[in-house]
This record gives structure tokens, C-alpha cells and sequence, in this order.
């Protein structure tokens, strides 16, 4: 089983980007029978909530096929979100939609917040699982996501959207991941249609000190839309999750 672990408590900054690449469906189901072969376990249950906060700067030029959008901006519309607000941390972000870079990669920028485009990604506040890329410093320097390891469960994230209208979700989970979990986690990649969630993940793996010692990975934090609000130029009402 995957040692995902609650984080707790900042994380000093100033460590350097980890690429990550998300693995396909079938990848992944390779990737855990292995792991079930080299434990000696008959069955794997992956939770449905695993979480963290901090992005992630995936590395996919493994994969065999790309889509349109994996190398493009997504142009802003009125449904798409242009501000993220992690309450706890008082941060208030920039946030847009991307694919890949040129380089192939998922790598979001200094000072701001990004959301993938591809692979059959969602944006954030959409039904199905939408990730959310920032990172912990630049140039150790603090950077967007620095907060994000003492985010905590409860804790309400709200977006922007392009029309002014809000979208508010709350952490139910946060957790530590190796880049080799996080590759491979159905937390992050997987096609779930239940929920309206959002994982944060950063791009840069960092120390994250807890009651069990410390932990080095990934911090992942996963939120679900609770509720969303017009603004006062939107006629209607607040529409509940779900």
C-alpha cells in the first residue's frame, strides 16, 4: 500500500523541482501489480481521499499520444476560474488553465497558479478531478504554494471565476507523496465522477515535519466543492455541492 502520509507543520523552502509524470490508466494498474508482487499482497484498496496541497511539474513525454489542448493556454471565459484564495494561508493567486510546455512538461509559473489542461483534465469546480500546480519557492524564494503544507482538513479554498462568481471548497485530506506515488496515485489521475474535486499538488518535493518524523515528497491536498456563489452582477442563488 502507498505511504501516503498526513502532513503537518510548514515546510522549509528552498528545495529543488522534482519532475513528475503522470502514468496512464494502464500504467498505473501496472504500476500497483508490481507492487502488490514485491509485498506479497493478494489486494491493493487505493482510498478515495488522499490530499495535499503544493503542484506538481509533471514530466510526460513518456506518453504515447497528446491532445490539442496539452500544449495550449486555455482562454479565459466566464466559467473558468482567474483567482484562487487559499483562506488559511491568506493567499489570493492568479490562476490559469495550461497544457504542456515545450518541453513536454507541466511546470507552473512564478507567481502563480495552474491548472492542467490536458489528458482529460477538468477545470477546477467542474465535476471529476481537476489538478492544481503551484510552487513551494523559486529561486529560494517563497513562491505561491509555501503555505500549503499546513493547510488542514476543514480548512475552504474559494475561486474566482471569469463572470466574478465564487466557488468554494473545503480540504477533506492532506497527505506526503513520493514522486513515484504521486505518478501513479488514482487520487490525482484517476477518472472519478462523483465529486467536484480539486487536488493541489506542488511542483517541488519538500520536508514536511510531523509526529512521526519528518517526511520528504510531494504534499497533495484534495478539496470538494461545498458550495458556489453569483456574484452581485449574477442573477441567482448559491448552488450547493453536488
Amino acid at each position: 500500500m502507498t505511504d501516503e502520509r498526513a502532513t503537518r507543520g510548514a515546510a522549509p523552502l528552498g528545495r529543488t523541482s522534482v519532475h513528475v509524470r503522470p502514468r496512464t490508466a494502464r500504467e498505473r494498474a501496472m504500476y500497483r501489480r508490481r507492487r502488490l508482487a514485491a509485498a506479497g499482497l493478494g489486494l491493493v484498496l487505493i482510498g478515495a481521499l488522499v490530499l495535499g496541497v503544493q503542484g506538481v511539474r509533471a514530466l510526460v513525454s513518456g506518453l504515447t499520444a497528446r491532445s490539442a489542448v496539452d500544449t495550449v493556454t486555455v482562454p479565459v471565459t466566464a466559467t473558468t476560474p482567474v483567482r484562487l484564495d487559499l483562506g488559511s494561508g491568506g493567499l489570493d493567486l492568479p490562476i490559469y488553465g495550461a497544457g504542456l510546455d515545450e518541453d513536454g512538461e507541466i511546470d507552473p509559473p512564478q507567481g502563480a497558479v495552474m491548472w492542467y489542461a490536458g489528458h482529460g483534465r477538468v477545470a477546477p469546480g467542474e465535476l471529476g478531478t481537476s489538478v492544481v500546480t503551484g510552487r513551494v519557492s523559486y529561486q529560494g524564494e517563497p513562491d505561491t504554494f509555501s503555505d500549503l503544507p499546513s493547510v488542514r482538513e476543514g480548512d475552504r479554498v474559494t475561486m474566482t471565476l471569469g463572470n466574478g462568481d465564487t466557488v468554494a471548497a473545503d480540504i477533506v485530506s492532506t497527505h506526503v507523496m513520493s514522486t513515484e506515488e504521486l505518478q501513479g496515485s488514482d487520487v490525482v489521475w484517476g477518472d472519478q465522477q462523483t465529486e467536484r474535486r480539486m487536488v493541489l499538488v506542488t511542483s517541488d518535493a519538500t520536508t514536511v515535519p510531523g509526529h512521526d518524523g519528518d517526511s520528504e515528497g510531494h504534499v497533495v491536498a484534495v478539496a470538494e466543492v461545498s458550495s458556489a456563489q453569483p456574484s452581485a452582477d449574477t442573477p441567482g442563488e448559491t448552488v450547493p455541492k453536488g
